[in-house]
This record gives structure tokens, sequence and C-alpha cells, in this order.
């Protein structure tokens, strides 16, 4: 569904009091708190899918935890979590369940300073990082790395 805040507006998001998945694609970064804040609100709520592309207008967020799935295609060109801003300073993933190394992404975010990888946050067998990777990661938690070959 391509939603903006059109949805609460116009009282359209009514009709919407018996979901239970909900799928969102943001026309605006503008439009994700009222949108998300709207979806908490949803009583029957049992999945929520949304694109992680507005996260990249976010310019001054810098703390960021995403609980749940992320899911990625097969055939994408970039990695799901390219679009994070170059502003986080703290990075949660708890059972994201990614099946994509992440680090090669992750090491480029040049204000991350923790990291934290909990509860299957990947399920691939190797994470490569580069020598040059992760310039100012002081802190880096790992748990629940089932799949990971040391």
């Amino acid at each position: 569904m391509l939603v903006d805040k059109k949805l609460i507006e116009n009282n359209e998001a009514l009709r919407l009091s018996n979901i239970q998945c909900f799928g969102i694609i943001f026309k605006s970064s503008e439009d994700v708190k009222l949108i998300l804040l709207f979806a908490i609100k949803l009583d029957r709520l049992r999945s929520l899918s949304m694109n992680l592309e507005p996260l990249f207008q976010c310019r001054r967020l810098s703390k960021l935890k995403l609980i749940g799935p992320i899911k990625e295609y097969p055939h994408q060109s970039h990695h799901i979590l390219k679009f994070l801003p170059p502003s986080i300073v703290k990075l949660t993933l708890r059972f994201s369940e990614l099946t994509h190394d992440p680090m090669g992404v992750l090491e480029r975010l040049p204000c991350l300073t923790i990291l934290n990888l909990q509860g299957f946050a990947y399920e691939g067998r190797k994470m490569i990082c580069s020598a040059n990777g992760f310039p100012q990661l002081d802190s880096l938690c790992m748990d629940y790395a089932k799949n990971l070959e040391v």
C-alpha cells in the first residue's frame, strides 16, 4: 500500500480498523512518524512491512533500533540496509534474520560507534569487514549468530 498523511487526515484510516497485516511504502520522510503512530493504534495489527528508504532522509537520526525480520529481496542490486543515514551513531538489529552480510554497508557508516547485532540479526555463515571499515566503532555486540563460522 502506498500511503501518505492523507490516509490519516481524511479519516480513510478508520476503514482499516480490522487490519492485521500492513505493508507501507512512504511517499516522504515527513509521513513516517504520523503513519507509524497510527499503525501502533491499530489494535489488531500483527505484521508490519515497510521500506527503509525514507530513513536515509532523516539526516539527524543518531540512534536506531530495528526489531523483527527485515525482508531482503533476492534480486536487488544493493543491501537492504543501504538506506541507513550516515548520521547513525548507535544501531541495534534484533531478530532481523538477514541472510546477506550487512558488514559491507555498516562499515561505511562514518559515525557508527556502537553496533548491536542481537538475537538472530544475521543468519549467514560469514561476515567480512574491510581493513578501513568502521572508522569510529568502539563497541560491537553480537549474540545468537548460530550459523556464523568462527
